[in-house]
């Protein structure tokens, strides 16, 4: 048989014409390719299995035919699938389908690549259930050195998934496929919000917000694995505080403290506190350590509220650095005592603007006897009458910046209603904080708050937020300045600080 590629045809021929029989198109493409049968279809198009009739053997090959009548949006999406074929000309990996050809006929697309036999991942979990340890283990050290290749290349794929990732039957080898979302990472475009492409369940939150990095991969690679460990969608693995809660979900697997360290740094919300390339994660995969400097679970609002309470009357302010042992137990992830240092700190001078606002209806434009820290120093800019950025600025390029971005003002009749009847937009809108009152009497005031942390590693201060007028309750309505992303490791972080610490008298900072 051999198929017309025609959309208002696809008339079945006989296999050895050459021009379809009802429409009189031409069957080939390049006159070498023939469409033999539909194998899959999508968002952009139909897969074909075809033949290269001018190879002796006729080798098989997949034949992807761009549709745009199945998109919402035809320009972009027909920019993404000419993106794929761009991506795959410049790859030579032997775990990555090889491209053979690219055409433009009669207005339509197609994208020809070597044919893999095979079966999803999330065909193998349909059909034979859950992945266990050692398959897990296989698939990360088959994966990670593929996202290891492209990352080399400043490529970034952005939609990895069990879907996109195949099994060849003939020898077991995995192959990563559809690179249609596929992104050049360069310096220019990290701090530029773009489009938000990948599929929602596990895209990392930064990629949410359109500013996908190398690490966006291994967390979608890691976000895999639980779903693969425990067959349940990515969204039921988080509870109500938005900690991740995949080990509840594996019934009777089993998997051990080293992987799911493993697992849990690469599935990390704060990109500091994630993985940042694949080459460390193997390490960490096949050498294992006594201890790992990962995050496994995330707090928000009320833990994080209890948290800065306890920061702030818990921690004595001093030039020293105050550093936190590692626990006992290896299991347990570490801190990073730099990264505590700085974030207590910030803590502790959000809490003083607080206090200064519910007081006076006004920020503080400078903060006196700031503390520099050998990692970092702090700048605090008021934005407006409503704002006032604390930031952490990085000493050394290898570090990541911090930043506080604060509003106050009056609550209006319309802002509480709003406030009642606020619901999060996507997953990945945490909304606003809102900052404990420690005076003893109320204020005509009120206050929120947004940490960010920098997306890739910087030196430089970061730039002005904006801030409005009305109350914001949406993480867009207090945005993060450009090149930073909200970050749920900061929260973490002070609610480790505040259960790590014994309570001790503050020393005020000197005016």
């Amino acid at each position: 048989m051999s198929l017309c590629f025609n959309p208002t045809c696809r008339h079945e021929n006989p296999k050895d014409i050459v021009s379809c029989e009802r429409c009189g198109q031409s069957l080939k493409l390049g006159a070498r390719y023939r469409g033999l049968r539909e194998i899959g279809s999508g968002g952009f198009g139909i897969t074909y299995l075809g033949i290269d009739e001018s190879e002796t053997n006729h080798p098989p090959c997949a034949i992807k035919q761009f549709s745009p009548h199945r998109t919402n949006d035809a320009q972009v999406s027909s920019g993404l699938f000419r993106r794929e074929a761009q991506s795959l000309q410049v790859l030579n990996h032997p775990q990555i389908p090889k491209f053979l050809a690219y055409f433009y006929i009669d207005e339509q697309q197609y994208l020809i690549q070597e044919f893999i036999p095979g079966e999803t991942l999330e065909q193998e979990l349909a059909a034979r259930g859950v992945f266990g340890e050692s398959q897990i283990r296989d698939i990360l050290n088959q994966i990670l050195p593929i996202l290891q290749y492209l990352h080399a290349k400043n490529l970034i794929h952005r939609d990895v998934k069990p879907a996109n990732i195949i099994r060849r039957t003939s020898d077991k080898r995995l192959f990563l496929v559809d690179f249609g979302a596929t992104k050049l990472h360069t310096g220019t475009n990290l701090a530029k919000t773009g489009t938000s492409i990948g599929t929602a369940e596990f895209v990392a939150p930064e990629q949410l917000r359109g500013k996908a990095v190398f690490a966006s991969d291994l967390y979608s690679l890691g976000v895999t694995c639980i779903y693969l460990l425990t067959n349940t969608s990515p969204f039921n693995l988080v509870d109500g505080d938005n900690n991740w809660v995949w080990r509840d979900w594996l019934g009777e697997n089993t998997v051990s403290s080293q992987l799911a360290e493993v697992l849990d740094g690469l599935i990390a919300p704060g990109l500091s506190n994630r993985y940042t390339s694949a080459s460390a994660a193997l390490k960490d995969l096949n050498q294992p350590r006594k201890a790992k400097n990962v995050y496994g679970n995330y707090l928000w609002f009320g833990s994080a509220i209890a948290a800065l309470i306890a920061l702030f009357y818990g921690f004595k302010t001093t030039q020293e650095s105050s550093k936190i042992e590692p626990p006992t137990s290896p299991t347990q992830p570490i801190i990073r005592p730099s990264n505590l240092e700085v974030i207590k700190l910030l803590s502790i001078y959000v809490n003083v603007q607080n206090t200064s606002y519910l007081d006076k209806g006004k920020f503080l434009e400078k903060l006196s006897g700031l503390i520099a820290l050998p990692s970092h120093y702090f700048e605090v800019q008021v934005i407006n009458n409503h704002g006032v950025q604390i930031a952490a600025i990085p000493r050394q390029s290898d570090s990541y910046g911090y930043v506080a971005v604060l509003w106050g003002g009056k609550m209006s009749d319309a802002d509480t209603k709003r406030q009642q009847n606020w619901q999060p937009k996507d997953p990945t809108d945490y909304g606003t904080f809102s900052i404990p009152n420690f005076r003893k009497t109320p204020s005509n005031y009120v206050t929120r708050v947004s940490y960010c942390e920098s997306i890739q590693t910087t030196t430089e201060p970061p730039l002005l937020s904006t801030v409005g007028d009305s109350l914001p309750l949406s993480s867009d309505e207090l945005p993060c300045p450009q090149g930073y992303a909200f970050s749920l490791g900061i929260i973490d972080a002070i609610g480790k600080l505040a259960a790590t610490t014994v309570p001790a008298v503050i020393t005020p900072i000197q005016k």
